[in-house]
Order: C-alpha cells, then structure tokens, then sequence
C-alpha cells in the first residue's frame, strides 16, 4: 500500500512543470489553509467570549438603565376653583330707608307707667302671654328692653303700658 501511494503522488508530482515547482504550489496551498483554519480558530474564540460577556453587559446595562416612569392615574392634591364675578341680579344692596318710614318711640302724656316694688306684697308677677292679653283686642308689641325690662306698646298710640319684669 505504502508503495502505491508513493507511486500516484509521485506521478501527481511528476505531472507539469517538474517536481520543484508542483511540490511548491502544494507547500503554498497547504500554509494558506493552515493560516485560514488559525485565523478561523482565533475567531472563534474571540466570538465565544464575546457571546460569554454580550448577556452580562446587557443585564449590567439593564440594571443600570433609569426605569421609565409608570403611566400612573396621579390624584391632584388640590381642587381647581374657578370663579367669576357674579351678576348684577345676584348682588344684595342696602340702602336707607326713607325718614317717612322709621319708627320712632317718644315719651308722650298718653303713657301709662306701673311700677311694683318687691317689698310691697298685693302683686302678683305675669307672664308675656298674659301681658298681651292686656292689649285685648288693640294691635300691641312687648318689646323687650334688657333682660329684666319689656315695655308693651300699642300700634294705635292711644296708649302704652311699659313693664318692668
């Protein structure tokens, strides 16, 4: 066997050009084939660790990524008031009243004054009701002057009568 392999290549040698020269080409193709496959090689350890380090760079960069902020429906901590100036209807006005129309409370000689003294004993003390009823059937007001005084007054100024509680 050995010597039949001796024989074809050295036919294949012996083919063109003489042996120096095929012997050369076939050097030359061989080292070119030996630097692809070293280069290939390199590459691809190369491209390993560059695979081995490519997810720890992304999950570094993930990490250190600033978060988006959430679409969050936020509360507004304070209402919005919106205000306008109101009309000419809704304002309240005051305005003084015409002289005719004030009332006005005058001693006159038609006032009849009662007066009880608590050491004197023959009275007997009423109540608001009771001095209304007095009135009988003229228009009267109690108006009440302090907390101890009221004075009955009559809407027809024939008379009134002021009281002391």
């Amino acid at each position: 066997m050995s010597s039949e392999r001796d024989h074809l290549l050295s036919d294949i040698f012996a083919e063109s050009g003489g042996p120096g020269e095929r012997r050369d080409a076939l050097l030359n193709r061989t080292l070119r084939q030996v630097k692809r496959r070293r280069t290939v090689r390199r590459v691809r350890r190369a491209g390993s660790v560059l695979l081995l380090l490519l997810p720890i760079l992304l999950l570094v960069w993930r990490v250190h990524l600033p978060k988006a902020p959430e679409a969050v429906n936020r509360q507004v901590p304070y209402v919005l008031v919106r205000t306008a100036p109101l009309s000419r209807s809704a304002l309240i006005e005051t305005k003084p009243f015409a002289a005719a129309g004030l009332v006005a409370s005058a001693p006159s000689l038609n006032v009849a004054s009662i007066t009880t003294r608590p050491e004197e004993r023959g009275y007997r003390e009423i109540d608001d009701a009771t001095l209304l009823a007095l009135a009988g059937t003229n228009a009267a007001v109690l108006v009440r002057l302090g907390p101890h005084a009221a004075e009955l007054v009559f809407a027809s100024e024939t008379s009134a009568v002021p009281t002391t509680d």
